[in-house]
């Protein structure tokens, strides 16, 4: 399912969706965006400051790159 959501609207979902889904993916401006939420980074995350998709593996939030 793909959302359109303002910013407004990104802030007040996000820890919602994190918490119901499997896996999000994120488009600009939101893959920097997301960082915030995240638990931990990979060195690539870290580096170029953005992320495009969020997973989880045995309860753990992944992330991987463009």
């Amino acid at each position: 399912m793909a959302f359109d959501l303002s910013e407004p609207k990104f802030l007040r979902a996000i820890e919602g969706l994190m918490e119901v889904s499997h896996g999000l993916n994120f488009t600009i401006p939101y893959k920097e965006k997301i960082i915030p939420f995240l638990e931990s980074l990979s060195e690539e995350a870290e580096m170029t400051g953005a992320v495009n998709t969020v997973f989880k593996v045995g309860g753990i939030i992944r992330i991987t790159l463009p």
